[in-house]
């Protein structure tokens, strides 16, 4: 067991990287270091470096796609949302986000953020879209 210099928690030694050179386990924990090379990289990157940097993260750990499999989906979208066909540069992000089924975890499409709010409120319903459309189609605007 070892206290960590950084987070100052006790931990197991197989939570610290060896140093075999020196012979001894480094003071920082492995979480610890990870974050704080993680910091360093993001210093010498630039303002769009680090956000493209957060998106394809944000792709891999929530979606298991990385920015080729988005963009293979959005040039067969021709970046328009499959719903509204809003071109992307037209959305508020500018931008589509990965619209994907909340029980099964299954990427079903790119959309604006709009549609894909509109689906999350719907609760992934079918039959509740198709009452709101319904619903329109009686009242207008």
């Amino acid at each position: 067991m070892k206290e960590c210099t950084k987070c100052h928690e006790v931990k197991p030694l197989g939570e610290y990287y060896y140093t075999q050179k020196q012979g001894t386990y480094e003071s920082a924990c492995r979480k610890c270091r990870k974050d704080s090379s993680l910091i360093a990289r993001k210093k010498r990157m630039t303002a769009l470096e680090i956000k493209t940097f957060e998106r394809n993260r944000a792709l891999k750990n929530k979606y298991g796609i990385d920015s080729k499999d988005y963009q293979v989906m959005h040039d067969a979208q021709e970046g328009c949302c499959a719903i509204c066909s809003i071109h992307e540069e037209h959305t508020r992000l500018n931008r589509l986000v990965v619209d994907h089924c909340h029980y099964t975890l299954r990427i079903r499409a790119l959309l604006c953020n709009n549609c894909n709010t509109a689906i999350g409120l719907l609760k992934d319903n079918p039959k509740a879209a198709h009452s709101a459309g319904a619903y329109l189609t009686k009242h207008g605007c």
